[in-house]
């Protein structure tokens, strides 16, 4: 499966399983997606705290046509914000 980094913002995130969480990003190469990161919750991730809501940065993706959710291998958080203002 090809990787593709690109700038990404957290538009919502849920938590899933007892480790992962399902993020909707709005990226500027892909559009809109939604993927899993798997690992997201756990105390030594490589996701950190980086995953909150309106996060930006760039995130690394892996893309698979026909999927309704992609894997996420990492995210390097530029801009941490804690609302749309």
């Amino acid at each position: 499966m090809p990787v593709l980094s690109t700038e990404a913002v957290v538009l919502h995130s849920f938590d899933y399983s007892e480790s992962s969480r399902i993020l909707r990003l709005a990226t500027r190469d892909a559009g809109t997606q939604s993927v899993l990161a798997r690992g997201a919750r756990r105390a030594s991730t490589k996701f950190g705290s980086a995953l909150g809501l309106f996060a930006q940065g760039v995130a690394h993706l892996y893309l698979k046509g026909g999927r309704d959710l992609q894997t996420m291998s990492s995210f390097d958080c530029t801009h941490a914000r804690t609302s749309i203002g």
